[in-house]
């Protein structure tokens, strides 16, 4: 029983090559349609997983153009200091910080370089309620890492607050918190 279809064909040598190499050529671009796919995926689930981090995560964290504001921040530093994304975006790091640290802390940051990628430093953000938050900040350059292959500053932004409480209330407390702890 064979098909019509079939005992029509040529089946000479020429014919069945032919017909491989389509198949393979088929084969070929179905493969790397999956590859593609694949790897779409992946990044897609690691993105996603960065997301949720810094979404999720505890400290403030806040990522800059070098060259221009604020762009965001999540909201643990949303919370620190009382304002929405939008409102933090708009005011930027001149309105937020302390007039006395504005020049150390721009020091600290225009001294990032591919060979010198972090800088820490302390620094009072303004609370939108007008009290300022003592904060230990520490900034990485990411260089390449905007949209349009800008370098980009990620900020972690700590709230000092309580632990200034803490250490301020008893010399003991100060020399307990100076011993390094060991971690196991």
């Amino acid at each position: 029983m064979s098909s019509p279809l079939l005992a029509q064909m040529d089946w000479t040598g020429e014919t069945v090559v032919g017909m491989v190499i389509v198949l393979l050529a088929m084969i070929s671009l179905v493969y790397v349609e999956f590859q593609r796919r694949k790897a779409r995926r992946e990044k897609d689930v690691k993105a996603n997983l960065l997301r949720a981090v810094i979404l999720h995560a505890h400290i403030g964290m806040a990522i800059t153009c070098v060259s221009g504001p604020l762009n965001k921040a999540n909201p643990a530093f949303c919370r620190m200091l009382g304002y929405s994304e939008a409102e933090l975006t708009s005011l930027g790091w001149g309105a937020i910080s302390h007039p006395e640290d504005h020049e150390a802390a721009r020091a600290a940051v225009q001294g990032l370089s591919p060979e010198e990628v972090t800088t820490s430093f302390l620094c009072r953000y303004l609370h939108k309620e007008g009290h300022y938050v003592p904060a230990y900040v520490n900034v990485t350059l990411v260089p390449g890492a905007g949209m349009d292959g800008a370098d980009l500053q990620v900020a972690q932004i700590q709230d000092i607050n309580e632990f200034n409480k803490v250490y301020d209330e008893t010399p003991e407390s100060r020399r307990s918190m100076a011993r390094p702890v060991a971690l196991s």
